[in-house]
C-alpha cells in the first residue's frame, strides 16, 4: 500500500485550513472553491458539509458550543484530501518529512 492509499484509508482529520495548505491551496480561497463547489453551506455561522459528501467519508461535522451556541466544525477527512487533490490537479500531501536521525560513525583521527 502506497502512502496515498493509506491516507485515504486513515481515521484523521484535517481542519479545512489546513487541508487547503496541504492542498497547495491559499486556505480561504480552498473553503471558498468548496462553497462555490456546493460541497459545504453555511449554518449557525459555520460551514457545514453536504451531507452526501459525510456519507462518502470525505468530510466530517461535529457539533460544538462556542459561546453558548452550538456551531459546525467540519474537517476533510484522509479520503477527502487525496478526492480533493484529484479534483483540483495537485498531488496529495506526501509522507511528513522527519529529521535525520542517524548516529554518524565515531571518526577517527589521522594518524
Amino acid at each position: 500500500m502506497d502512502f496515498v492509499e493509506a491516507l485515504a484509508d486513515s481515521d484523521g482529520t484535517w481542519g479545512l485550513r489546513a487541508a487547503g495548505k496541504a492542498l497547495h491551496q491559499p486556505p480561504n480561497k480552498f473553503v471558498a472553491w468548496l462553497r462555490e463547489r456546493g460541497d459545504l453551506y453555511d449554518l449557525n455561522g459555520g460551514p457545514v458539509a453536504k451531507e452526501a459528501l459525510v456519507k462518502r467519508g470525505l468530510l466530517t461535522v461535529a457539533w460544538e458550543m462556542h459561546g453558548g451556541k452550538p456551531r459546525p466544525t467540519t474537517k476533510v477527512t484522509g479520503k477527502g484530501v487525496v478526492h480533493y487533490a484529484r479534483a483540483l490537479g495537485v498531488r496529495p500531501p506526501g509522507r511528513p518529512h522527519r529529521a535525520s536521525c542517524r548516529a554518524s560513525a565515531p571518526r577517527t583521527p589521522n594518524r
